[in-house]
């Protein structure tokens, strides 16, 4: 067995060191030019399908169900738009982030990532029952006040407050049962 000096002991060391960082740096780049790559197309195909759903002219359409009202009570603003463009673009992110984590055999990142992208389609659900919920249980609320004021009795404004928000609540669960 032949004994080596501390030298060359050093110089083995700083050889595996700077092959290994040879062999790691180009993918390193690479990984950070694909992820600002997916950012850019992100940004650009988020701010495209937010104009394309303005041009749809969903907005008006939830104003006419009467989202817009029901959500402005809750102190929100919501733009449908601009919540599927922010989806889409941090669908790309993350997808970029996946690949980038793929490319330096970062597994378990990859693995919490792709369980991240496999999640987002239920918080868009989620969503959708939310505001489903929000507009019947507005609905039958006032479809209720109507039905007893027009019988006479004066237990309308609390009835329709029990059933708008056993729907609120119904859909609150729904959603986080989705979730």
């Amino acid at each position: 067995m032949p004994t080596q000096t501390f030298p060359e002991v050093v110089q083995e060391s700083f050889n595996f060191v700077w092959s290994s960082v040879v062999v790691f740096l180009p993918k390193l780049f690479l990984a950070i030019a694909l992820f600002i790559v997916f950012l850019l197309i992100g940004a650009t195909i988020g701010g495209l399908v937010s104009r394309f759903v303005a041009m749809l002219k969903l907005e008006s359409v939830l104003a006419k169900a009467g989202v817009e009202a029901i959500v402005a009570r809750f102190g929100v603003t919501f733009h449908i738009g601009n919540f599927v463009g922010w989806l889409v673009k941090w669908f790309f992110i993350i997808t970029g982030l996946l690949v980038a984590a793929n490319l330096l055999n970062l597994s378990q990142v990859s693995v919490f990532l792709t369980q991240v992208l496999y999640y987002i389609p239920n918080v868009v659900v989620a969503v959708i029952i939310l505001m489903a919920g929000v507009v019947v249980g507005d609905f039958l609320a006032r479809a209720t006040m109507s039905s007893i004021s027009a019988s006479g009795l004066r237990s309308g404004p609390f009835v329709a407050k029990v059933v708008r928000w056993s729907v609120f609540l119904f859909a609150f669960v729904t959603a986080l049962d989705q979730l």
